[in-house]
């Protein structure tokens, strides 16, 4: 019976750190996404500033 609850708990917290990795990846996407809207925001600025 220790035995079943060890594999089960070991199994749970491998998903654990499945979906923790998941959502930091997720986060890391969107953080990059975010600075290069920015920076192509700065860009136009830039061009319509010397247009």
């Amino acid at each position: 019976m220790r035995n079943r609850t060890s594999t089960i708990s070991q199994k749970n917290m491998t998903f654990i750190n499945y979906a923790q990795s998941r959502a930091r990846s997720r986060v890391s996407i969107g953080f990059s996404c975010i600075v290069s809207e920015i920076q192509n925001f700065f860009w136009k600025v830039k061009i319509m500033y010397y247009v």
